[in-house]
């Protein structure tokens, strides 16, 4: 039922917990219909739930270092139903992407360059004279190599 993170900021621990379950119910929901990057995003619902639970989006600014990770911000910033209505698969990208929310920067994929960006963000921050805040959130995607 997260329209909006006000929403979130609503909740308390217990409720975080059971909506750390829906989400997770959500990206199955999705992904098992129409593929997608499952381990990046199970991997950070918790994380990304406590991110936009602590600063406030967009006017802190998150930079997701490989957008795989990106699926639990999307549902949390307004984009539910293109995880719960299949109606609505078709109406995000897989990755953050400006055109979609006010709460993505970047349109990125296997870049990792949220610490580069996230610097620029935070330099043009300061320069302008702002305290925003700007965190880069850095993962990894993991790949198998020959040999390896």
């Amino acid at each position: 039922m997260i329209d909006s993170l006000k929403d979130l900021k609503k909740l308390n621990i217990s409720e975080l917990k059971q909506l750390s379950g829906e989400v997770r119910e959500a990206l199955m929901n999705r992904l098992s219909k129409c593929g997608g990057h499952f381990g990046p995003n199970f991997g950070m619902v918790e994380a990304t739930i406590a991110l936009h639970y602590v600063f406030d989006s967009p006017a802190d600014k998150m930079v997701f270092d490989v957008s795989h990770q990106c699926y639990t911000h999307k549902m949390l910033t307004g984009r539910r139903l293109a995880f719960t209505d299949a109606a609505h698969f078709g109406d995000i990208s897989g990755y953050t992407q400006p055109a979609e929310s006010e709460h993505d920067f970047f349109n990125i994929g296997h870049t990792s360059t949220s610490v580069s960006l996230a610097a620029g963000l935070a330099k043009g921050r300061d320069l302008m004279g702002r305290n925003e805040n700007v965190i880069a959130v850095i993962g990894r995607l993991a790949q198998r190599r020959r040999g390896a």
